[in-house]
């Protein structure tokens, strides 16, 4: 039996399923004889709203995904969103200890995930800031999304993304932590932990721009090496587009039907979030 991912496919992405999770069609290219469609399931661990402060989005098309609240302020307003969509999402835990607090009692509520951006914006680890969080999240048993990269000219510097990773991994080694961006340009520093911490996930958004900040000039190549060194398990879509997503043209999308087999890539694309999002209480995904 032909693997029907490996075919040169066109991507659209379909309206929501009276199932809980988007489904994606990949239609082949070629005579119609030739031609099969095979529906695999998606969720997106890493989705954003458009930035309106005041606007809560109609849900009604949502789809199943991790809503990631980029900053403390927009907090509320992500959460509203994926309680009346009933997905997933992550809370941005920033520097005002007011907001941390609330932040901290969503994530005990099990109404979220924790979204730690602390190391990013100061370009240093504190066991301080981040401990809280971590403790948390232990305790409640949802994992934890660390922003251990930058955007733009500037790089976090390697020892810091290090520094939080062997911290995480020596006092929590059995919290679930998810890596945005697959670490960015601390891509290799965090496959280091992955490879000794099976609870260490890698998210794939932004993979051209990964790619880039690794001197690589092909995204494939970068999804070909983490794939290389971590379980299939271990890697997670994400596509860090707004709200509603097109994933027509995803790098993302792309390069996972390049790199993985059928069984694994809907590992990557469904069940490894799944398995890593199931405790958030308001998920009707999981119930």
């Amino acid at each position: 039996m032909t693997n029907p991912f490996s075919k040169t496919c066109s991507l659209r992405s379909q309206k929501r399923q009276p199932k809980w999770m988007m489904g994606i069609m990949f239609s082949c290219i070629g005579a119609p004889e030739a031609c099969e469609e095979v529906r695999v399931m998606l969720f997106d661990l890493h989705l954003h709203l458009p930035t309106r402060a005041s606007h809560v989005p109609d849900p009604e098309h949502a789809e199943d995904c991790c809503i990631i609240s980029r900053s403390a302020r927009d907090n509320s307003r992500c959460l509203e969103f994926a309680q009346m969509a009933g997905t997933a999402c992550a809370v941005f835990l920033g520097p005002d200890p007011m907001q941390r607090k609330e932040a901290l009692e969503w994530i005990k509520q099990r109404r979220a995930v924790a979204y730690d951006h602390g190391v990013e914006a100061s370009g240093r680890f504190s066991k301080n800031d981040l401990e809280p969080v971590l403790e948390t999240s232990c305790e409640v048993g949802l994992p934890v999304i660390l922003h251990l990269s930058r955007h733009g000219k500037d790089v976090l510097p390697k020892r810091e993304a290090w520094r939080c990773l062997d911290y995480v991994t020596q006092h929590f080694p059995l919290l679930k932590v998810v890596v945005a961006h697959l670490g960015g340009e601390n891509c290799f520093e965090t496959l280091r932990f992955a490879e000794r911490n099976p609870n260490i996930t890698l998210e794939m958004s932004c993979l051209r721009e990964t790619s880039r900040r690794l001197d690589i000039s092909d995204p494939a190549d970068v999804l070909k090496i983490v794939a290389g060194r971590v379980s299939a398990k271990q890697i997670v879509f994400g596509s860090d587009a707004l709200w509603p997503a097109v994933y027509d043209c995803s790098d993302e999308l792309a390069c996972a039907r390049q790199v993985f087999g059928a069984d694994d890539l809907q590992a990557v694309l469904l069940a490894n979030a799944e398995a890593l999002l199931a405790g958030i209480e308001n998920q009707r995904a999981f119930q």
